[in-house]
C-alpha cells in the first residue's frame, strides 16, 4: 500500500517537472520572439 503511492507520487512528481521544463521551453521561445519583434519593430522606425 505505501508502496504503491510512493510509486505514484513518484510519477506525479516526474510528470510535474516534465510540464515545468516544457513551459520553460514554451517560456524562452515566446520570449525569443518577444524581442525579435521588438527589434524589427526597432529597425523598421530607424528606416
Amino acid at each position: 500500500m505505501i508502496s504503491s503511492g510512493l510509486r505514484t507520487l513518484k510519477q506525479r512528481i516526474n510528470y510535474e517537472t516534465q510540464a515545468l521544463k516544457a513551459l520553460k521551453e514554451q517560456f524562452m521561445i515566446s520570449g525569443g520572439l518577444r524581442t525579435l519583434k521588438q527589434r524589427i519593430n526597432y529597425e523598421t522606425h530607424e528606416k
